[in-house]
């Protein structure tokens, strides 16, 4: 199988949030991959709503910019979100532009 891959952002709006809209397809066990970014340093991201046991790598920032991984393997929740064309909340620790992409990698 392939990885399912799509895009989320605040459309240059800041917000604390962003809703990563779950990959369809999901299935237990699988990859779960979101990677968000936005142009102001010193940020870090969570998932906030959608499914817990999200891991997060440390954030990387530099002048005017924050990005970072969270990931997790594929749980009933998750899998349930996917069936109902559900999302992920993403909380910044700043208000600020954000965007990112969410994959799934059986």
């Amino acid at each position: 199988m392939a990885v399912s891959a799509g895009s989320f952002s605040t459309g240059g709006t800041p917000s604390a949030t962003v809703s990563a809209p779950a990959r369809s397809g999901v299935a237990l066990g699988d990859l779960l991959l979101i990677w968000v970014t936005s142009q102001a340093a010193s940020m870090t991201f969570s998932v906030t709503a959608g499914s817990t046991g999200w891991t997060a790598v440390t954030a990387a920032t530099g002048l005017n910019s924050s990005a970072q991984l969270l990931y997790k393997n594929a749980a009933s929740a998750d899998v349930t979100l996917s069936g109902s064309s559900g999302s992920y909340t993403v909380t910044a620790s700043v208000s600020h532009s954000l965007g990112g992409i969410i994959a799934d990698a059986p």
